[in-house]
Formats: C-alpha cells, sequence, structure tokens
C-alpha cells in the first residue's frame, strides 16, 4: 500500500502544474468579496487553533487569531449550559487580549442529542434560532463563525449523509447572513468532500463571506505532498465556490 501511495503521489506530483493552468485564470480578477471580506478581517489572518491563554506567547509570534469550539449552548430545560458560559468567558479573555476568535458552531450530533435532528423539517426553525443566538450573543467576542466542521470527515458527520450535512450548515449560515454585520460567516471543507460539498452548497453559498480549506498535505492526507498541490486546490476551490478562502487548518501540522 505504501508503494501504491508513492506512486499515486509521484503522479500527482507530475499532473499538478497542469491542474494549475485549468484552474487558474490569470486574466479573471478577484471578485469584490475579495477586498470586503479583507476589510472585516482587517488585517491578513495569522491563527491557531485550541490555543492556551498565553497572550504574550501569541502576541510575539504574531497570532492575531484563534479558533475554537462552541459547546452546545443549551440544557435540555432550555437553560444555558455551564460549559458554554465557561467557554464564553474564556474567550471574552482573548478578545479583552487583543486575540480575534473564529467560533466553530456545535456539530450535527449535539443538536440530535438536544432534541433537533436536521433530517427533521420541523425543527429548522429551532436550529436556525440557535445559529441567530451564537450570532447575537457572541458579536462582540467572535471575529468570525464556522459553521460545524469538515463535513464528510465521517466522525464529525455521522449519522448525516453530506447533503444532509449541506442543508445543516446552509440553513444556519442563511438564519446568520442578514444580522452578521462585520462578522465573517462560511464554513470549510475537509477530506474528499472538497469534490462534493461545494456543489451541494450551491444555492447557500450567496450566505457565505468565505470558504474554509483543510487539506494537511504530506501529514494526515497520505499522498498529496507537493506543495504545489496547495495552490491548485486552493484554486480549485476558489473557482467553483467563487468565494474567499480561508485555510483553516490547525498549529503546524499542514
Amino acid at each position: 500500500m505504501t508503494f501504491l501511495f508513492k506512486i499515486i503521489g509521484f503522479l500527482l506530483a507530475v499532473i499538478t502544474p497542469f491542474a494549475s493552468l485549468i484552474v487558474t485564470d490569470p486574466f479573471v480578477a478577484f471578485d469584490k468579496e475579495i477586498p470586503v471580506a479583507e476589510e472585516k478581517v482587517g488585517e491578513f489572518m495569522k491563527g491557531v487553533c485550541h490555543a492556551e491563554p498565553q497572550y504574550e506567547l501569541l502576541e510575539d509570534a504574531n497570532i492575531g487569531w484563534i479558533r475554537d469550539d462552541i459547546p452546545f449552548a443549551f440544557n435540555n430545560d432550555g437553560s444555558l449550559s455551564q460549559s458554554y458560559i465557561n467557554w464564553k468567558a474564556e474567550m471574552q479573555e482573548y478578545a479583552d487580549n487583543g486575540i480575534k476568535v473564529m467560533a466553530i458552531t456545535p456539530y450535527p450530533e449535539d443538536f440530535i442529542e438536544y432534541g433537533l435532528d436536521p433530517r427533521v423539517p420541523e425543527n429548522k426553525e429551532a436550529i436556525q434560532d440557535i445559529a441567530r443566538f451564537y450570532l447575537e450573543d457572541l458579536k462582540d467576542i467572535a471575529g468570525a463563525f464556522q459553521i460545524t466542521n469538515e463535513m464528510g470527515i465521517d466522525r464529525f458527520t455521522l449519522p448525516l449523509t453530506l447533503e444532509e450535512a449541506a442543508y445543516f450548515i446552509g440553513i444556519q449560515l442563511e438564519a446568520m447572513y442578514p444580522d452578521r454585520g462585520d462578522i465573517l460567516i462560511g464554513y470549510n471543507l475537509g477530506g474528499l468532500a472538497i469534490l462534493q460539498l461545494p456543489g451541494l452548497m450551491k444555492e447557500y453559498h450567496q450566505y457565505c463571506d468565505y470558504v474554509g480549506l483543510d487539506m494537511y498535505l504530506g501529514c494526515f492526507e497520505p499522498v498529496l505532498k507537493n506543495p504545489d498541490q496547495y495552490i491548485t486546490i486552493l484554486n480549485f476551490v476558489r473557482r467553483i465556490t467563487g468565494k474567499p478562502i480561508i485555510m483553516c487548518e490547525f498549529g503546524y501540522i499542514g
């Protein structure tokens, strides 16, 4: 299997320059959403995930953002969960120390555990209400929201199908969009869903400020290891989504 991966990797390394010519059009200018997104961010985004609250170290490392998962906000009786209260206080500390927060909304299984299965049409409004709650409650803390994480990766997506996951993402973006103000909202791609999910999300891209991309070439991804392949895939996603792309890998691993 390792030998097969080496052969595939070599072939892809050869193909990559030609693929770049297909997905890149040097004569097409960036659309207006690029400067709009940059204006909201206020700078080139440089961040890490799940950082320790060592603010001086983050500043010395020129890190301006952290990305972190929002706990589900409610207990079964509708009261705020202690985990959410604690998380919000922790994120407030980051914001108070000049670190911007990209907040990842909960996974499908969290909503199902709460009694809101995204596969049940009658639950749409309640799921959207929770998305609006996060936007309003965290508007002074979060500079960006990522709607759930890496749909298409089984451990994050199940029991939803990819089609159901696209709907789950899309209805939350739709709910947040009108009141988002200067906050960026979007979703991210991981694994082979890079090829499928953007098409399923086509009707919801109107509610996106960005699309995130998680590739991890050379580590989690066992075949693609050439840096040029990053550029090819970035251009591919940019072309099929029409959105600014944020690299959303964590730490140094990619």
